[in-house]
């Protein structure tokens, strides 16, 4: 039966920018046709005649404590702020609707900030605070989440260019499938030294501010943030919220073609505009203005006005203009910053132009608006972005809410018909479905040797420039003069490290088992590749190979990638960092590219040929789940036919310096049962590696093939702890499960069955406190006394905790019980968290029908999946 998609509206904005702190001076430099980019004097001390377009005033956070301020990175204050902005502009900002109101956020350079001084080459300068708050990539998220107080649960998108585009996508498709009436989409960019030493190494800056698709070729890099409220248009008309536009629909594809370059064909490109063009109902005639990415940049002018000119072969005459003329490409925040430009000026019937435009190059071809607005009333608008790794956006926007009709779906059920793993347990789903029955949980004893750097920690404990305490376990008093902010709570962690006698640190990891991938992969270079991109390339081909499908040549375009990210390519990151010093000019371009989190997606989507849905959600701590979520949400939504899923991490993401001086996560105990997940103790978890992956597709399909089914996603929630600096000693512990209580009961809503119809329950809790209570308070939250009759398991101990993979390893696990009729156990642990639940402490041998699968994120991310037997 078909379904009518709802109507979402635009009915708060919030802007940070170089040409304006808030939305009211940001459209009067619009208007006034104001540049904001100009030299750089903090980049000119590093690289010859730098442009930037900054933030160079002081920025207020009302609201915020001092020490909060002082204490939190840039990226997720900057998001707070406009998204207070867009609260209060949609009258939501001390509204009882937060609980609900859900944050998708994107962001490039998540976690920078904290470890600055020492990519400068001033460890001294470090904040160990802000290290704690904002030194894990995905913290400005919850950060965010948590300074808003906002509840309906958060993603971030880290997609480079395309990340906050992504982001409304997601806002967008929320609130299409019931999960809030409203939601609020942010991107925010702070620029860094990383991101400019890599554009700069890649030759792509202008002299000068920018003139896309005119003059001299080159791109200007910014910085700033954005925030837009999304919101059901019905709900939004009953409470009398302002209305500023329509989002129709969006559309976001990849390349597979290369790391950094464009598809010079603009094939992709054509692909996600057409796309969107179909998601809205409408036709390429029907678009009245194209605001373009138009970085400036040869490589995206010329793909960009190629794929223009092919798609709009019919409607040539479009006006197009670039905002990057204005304010420079401010990459994760450069897609909403650009559609607030076009809703604040189209309002006034005017085309935004493209500043500094002289005479177009001679392939830009096209009718650009140049440097002079064009009064014209323009309803429906395109706006297009594109980024690193192939990823391509587009969005079609009214300006005139309720004029076109709505667009239409056929709802889709989605079946699970490919399994691929890569873990401790083995190289394939068959060994970990075996060792998952067995028992069997292969930890082995590492050491980090005292003075050593782990991946993903650039410089902090590094001998050779860290400062003594840090470097060396010193702890004398003398140490305290290093000049690190926070240093006394640094050197109390540091002395409760349970070093040996020649001062090195023992703890126990799940090592992925040794393969041969060059016998699994077919033009496989393992010198280009690093472990977590071969790990997720390894599941993905035996998803596909798994499920009895192949990509087809003739239509990449029907398959789509979601991966899940938490620390991302940490050796890659130490690489990159590594190759700041002395000199940033030096920085490596191979590092820049590979150093970003979408990247285990693009090297995927290259060797697979996948060139439908593509994002990258970088949520941290079982960010699968979430990957998962949206995956399921695309097919049921008839976007795309079949959807590649999944996460992967490598070794530096499960034993960093910073996590090791974290005493609430791991365990040191050398006994290979001392990992017992929702114990009492709380005593954390041995971290592992590795990647899960799984082929997702329309079940009529599926059944119409003769695919083996796994399963069926039936539903889902999601929903967030409202923690402050993740700090999982506060004394708000009885609240802990409260909001997953809320996931599970949106996830039982969506499938339509009752607390007594779930026949199992799985838990990806790492085995800290709050991560043990949040699910299992969560349980007793939504399940009430029918819990003690719901068998209740989790297998992290079996391949160790896997930040953001073992949220989907635990379905994998979830799908072979159902398989089985067997509730394989809980290992070890004798002493629970919570009384009167059914812990699995052994084999259940039942038929299982609907299972549900939780996980929480570090930072206070709640998930809640529900999957149903095939029939």
């Amino acid at each position: 039966m078909s379904v009518t998609r709802k109507r979402i509206v635009v009915t708060g904005m919030g802007v940070l920018s170089s040409i304006g702190k808030d939305v009211a001076e940001f459209k009067q430099s619009l208007l006034d046709r104001r540049c904001g980019i100009s030299a750089s004097p903090e980049y000119r001390k590093y690289f010859d005649g730098a442009y930037a377009s900054e933030i160079d005033y002081a920025v207020d956070y009302p609201g915020l404590d001092p020490d909060v301020i002082k204490n939190v990175d840039k990226g997720a204050l900057w998001a707070y702020r406009v998204g207070r902005e867009a609260l209060l502009d949609s009258d939501l900002f001390e509204s009882p609707l937060k609980e609900k109101i859900g944050l998708m956020m994107g962001i490039s350079a998540g976690g920078t900030e904290a470890f600055l001084p020492a990519l400068l080459g001033e460890p001294e300068k470090l904040n160990w605070k802000m290290v704690q708050n904002s030194g894990s990539y995905s913290s400005v998220s919850h950060l965010a989440a948590s300074l808003l107080d906002l509840g309906g649960g958060f993603e971030l998108v880290s997609t480079a260019c395309t990340a906050s585009p992504n982001a409304i996508g997601l806002a967008f498709d929320a609130i299409q499938n019931n999960k809030s009436e409203v939601m609020l989409a942010v991107g925010s960019e702070p620029l860094y030294i990383p991101t400019f030493a890599g554009f700069y190494a890649l030759k792509a800056m202008a002299d000068g501010p920018c003139s896309p698709f005119s003059g001299v070729a080159g791109m200007s890099i910014g910085e700033g943030a954005g925030a837009l409220v999304l919101e059901e248009y019905e709900h939004a008309k009953k409470r009398g919220a302002p209305i500023y536009a329509e989002i129709l629909s969006y559309a976001t594809t990849g390349d597979a073609y290369h790391e950094t370059a464009p598809d010079p064909k603009g094939e992709g490109a054509s692909f996600v505009m057409n796309f969107a063009l179909r998601n809205a109902g409408l036709e390429a005639k029907d678009i009245e203005y194209i605001n373009a990415h138009g970085t400036g940049t040869e490589a995206n002018d010329r793909a960009e006005t190629l794929a223009l000119g092919r798609v709009f072969a019919e409607n040539r005459d479009v006006p197009i203009s670039s905002t990057k003329s204005y304010f420079g490409h401010n990459i994760g925040s450069a897609g909403v910053l650009e559609l607030i430009a076009c809703m604040l000026t189209l309002s006034e019937d005017k085309i935004l132009p493209t500043l500094n435009f002289s005479e177009a190059r001679s392939y830009c071809d096209l009718n650009y608006v140049p440097n002079d607005f064009r009064e014209q009333k323009v309803n429906v608008f395109m706006k297009n972005n594109y980024a690193f790794g192939g990823n391509n956006c587009c969005m079609i926007v009214s300006m005139q809410p309720d004029s076109k009709a709505a667009s239409t779906y056929e709802p889709r059920r989605v079946a699970i018909t490919g399994l691929g793993t890569v873990s401790s347990l083995g190289a394939n789903t068959a060994a970990f479905f075996e060792k998952i029955a067995e028992g069997v949980s292969p930890s082995a004893l590492e050491k980090l040797p005292k003075g050593a750097a782990g991946p993903g920690t650039p410089n902090l404990i590094d001998g050779g420039s860290a400062p003594d305490a840090v470097a060396t376990g010193d702890t004398s008093e003398g140490a305290e003069s290093q000049g690190i902010e926070g240093m006394e709570e640094l050197l109390e962690a540091l002395k409760n490290l349970p070093v040996d006698e020649e001062g090195n640190l023992n703890f126990r990891f799940h090592r992925v088992v040794k393969f041969n991938a060059r016998k699994l992969l077919r033009n496989f270079d393992p010198r280009k590749m690093n472990e977590i991109c071969t790990f997720a390339l390894v599941a993905v081909e035996e998803a596909i190979a798994d499920a009895g499908y192949k990509v087809p040549k003739g239509r990449r375009e029907e398959v789509g990638m979601i991966m899940g990210m938490s620390r991302g390519p940490t050796s890659t990151i130490q690489k990159l960092t590594d190759s700041l010093q002395p000199n940033p000019n030096n920085v490596r371009t191979k590092e820049f590219a590979m150093s970003l989190m979408n990247s285990i997606a693009t090297q995927c989507s290259i060797a697979r040929g996948v060139k439908g849905y593509n994002t990258t959600l970088a949520t941290g701590y079982n960010a699968s789940l979430g990957a998962l979520m949206q995956a399921y949400e695309v097919l049921r939504q008839d976007l795309q036919d079949y959807m590649v899923v999944g996460a992967s991490d490598e070794k530096g993401a499960g034993y960093t310096p910073i996590m090791h001086l974290d005493q609430t996560l791991l365990n040191y105990d050398a006994d290979p049962t001392a990992y017992q997940v929702y114990s009492a103790a709380g005593d954390g978890y041995f971290a592992g590696e590795g990647s899960c992956c799984m082929l997702l597709e329309k079940y009529d399909a599926a059944k119409e093939r003769g695919a083996e089914i796994y399963g069926e996603i039936v539903g889902y929630g999601r929903a967030s702890d409202r923690l402050f600096f993740n700090d999982a000693d506060h004394d708000a512990q009885d609240h802990w499960g409260r909001a997953m209580g809320r996931a599970i009961t949106l996830a039982l809503n969506e499938a339509g069955i009752a607390p007594k119809d779930v026949d199992m329950i799985c838990g990806s809790s790492w085995g800290t406190r709050y991560s043990n209570l949040a699910e299992l308070q969560g349980v007793r939250h939504a399940f009430g006394e029918a819990a003690k009759d719901i068998p209740l398991t989790n297998f992290n101990n079996r391949f160790g905790f896997i930040e953001a993979a073992s949220g989907q390893m635990n379905l994998a696990a979830t799908l072979h019980c159902m398989r089985e009729n067997t509730v394989f156990p809980i290992l070890y642990t004798q002493d629970f968290a919570v009384d009167g639940l059914n812990y699995a402490t052994e084999a259940i041998k039942k038929e299982i029908r609907h299972a549900l699968v939780l996980g929480v994120s570090e930072g206070g991310n709640n998930y809640a999946l529900l999957v149903r037997r095939p029939e």
